[in-house]
């Protein structure tokens, strides 16, 4: 599996990693409906092919299937994030500390302000959440400070301001759960990765609508110089397999 650092985080990742909140119909996290025992083998069978980067949310209910997954592994050899929708620093601080309890873990590797989808929320959580996110770093119970869009102008926004580390955004070919062409987020996200940004993107299958197309749309988020880290939902044994052959495919393609 390729590594590569994380912007200026220092944070070395694989170029894909586990995404644990694929969303329902319902908009209801799917993983969380797997038994954590279950679950828990999977993100360790995945760890030892080399995927050691897990992302969650205090509101994907994964914390359990998470903490499973990481038992009897050297902390420092995994990359955890995790995000919040809180509106106050105050509020930022409380869930980084129960989610730190929940996972069994002392720090995060990064801290995402979540689903800032709107210039109006973006603008408040800048003002009132991102100071706590900064103190919580400054404690080391962070080492990275990000922010997760699904929105192009909040995006632009992002990529500009100084103490966001690390940019989550929506991206696959089809513009698939994207309110801006492919061409807009494209020259937006690189203009991140040029400031030193660390570029994650989300949505490579398209919230599953794109499953009958993994290889082409996992082979064209990890073509684009300018993405540090793809993140691909897996739900089941079923989907790591069929990653991790695309992977194997892709990488002997490429070679």
């Amino acid at each position: 599996m390729q590594r590569i650092l994380l912007g200026k985080t220092g944070i070395e990742i694989p170029r894909l990693f586990i995404g644990t909140g694929t969303s329902d119909e319902k908009d209801q996290c799917i993983q969380a409906r797997v038994k954590p025992e279950l679950y828990a083998e999977i993100l360790r069978d995945a760890y030892l092919n080399g995927i050691n980067f897990w992302d969650t949310s205090d509101d994907y209910r994964t914390y359990s299937h998470l903490k499973l997954g990481m038992w009897n592994i050297e902390r420092e050899n995994l990359v955890i994030s995790s995000k919040t929708y809180a509106g106050t620093a105050r509020e930022a601080l409380r869930v980084l500390n129960q989610s730190l309890a929940d996972l069994g873990t002392k720090y995060l590797d990064i801290f995402f302000l979540h689903s800032v989808d709107s210039l109006q929320g973006y603008e408040k959580r800048i003002q009132d959440v991102l100071p706590g996110l900064k103190q919580a770093k400054e404690e080391g119970k962070i080492k990275a400070v990000g922010l997760s869009t699904h929105n192009i102008h909040v995006l632009e926004k992002a990529v500009e301001h100084p103490e966001l580390e690390v940019i989550f955004s929506n991206f696959n070919r089809y513009e698939i759960h994207m309110d801006a062409s492919i061409q807009w987020y494209s020259r937006t996200l690189e203009k991140g990765f040029r400031s030193g940004k660390g570029i994650l993107v989300m949505k490579t299958l398209g919230e599953g609508l794109l499953r009958d197309r993994v290889k082409e749309s996992i082979y064209y988020n990890l073509s684009k110089p300018f993405i540090h880290g793809v993140c691909v939902g897996i739900v089941s044994r079923q989907d790591l397999e069929k990653t991790l052959k695309v992977l194997k495919e892709i990488e002997e393609e490429s070679s």
